[in-house]
């Protein structure tokens, strides 16, 4: 009698530990599975916003070229300006001609690489480069 009370408290301790664990597993796997759809939702959400700001990117590259462009034709049409006065000529050839468009030299090298705006940025460099002999002939010249 002894051995049967024994027997049933083994087996009803056995059903009653294995029946929450079954619970307990099947709200774990719901658990798994909503975490899986927010970690598929969250990465569809970042590369969408990884999209967004290559996009963003390149629309600040393209208006830092139009600036550089901009800075050009103001450079430009000062030294038209300027060409009239032979001294004011020689001194912004001296002073200017040596750091003329430096940073923005720099800055087009970096925009080459990126072939989104790599002809733009490889026009104007050019550009630049043209105007910067142009005067440094000039320069050479006058001396």
């Amino acid at each position: 009698m002894k051995d049967k009370i024994v027997l049933i408290f083994f087996v009803l301790a056995v059903c009653g530990c294995t029946h929450p664990k079954e619970s307990q597993s099947g709200m774990n796997q719901e658990a798994i599975e909503k975490f899986q759809s927010k970690i598929a939702a969250a990465k569809k959400s970042v590369g969408k916003a990884a999209k967004r700001i290559e996009k963003l990117r390149i629309a600040v590259l393209q208006e830092e070229l139009k600036c550089i462009q901009l800075k050009i034709r103001q450079t430009e049409e000062f030294l038209a300006k300027s060409s009239q006065d032979p001294v004011q000529y020689k001194t912004f050839l001296e002073k200017e001609l040596p750091v003329l468009f430096l940073q923005e030299r720099s800055d087009l090298m970096g925009m080459i690489a990126i072939p989104e705006v790599e002809k733009d940025a490889h026009e104007t460099l050019d550009r630049i480069l043209r105007l910067i002999t142009k005067l440094t002939e000039e320069k050479h010249n006058t001396i």
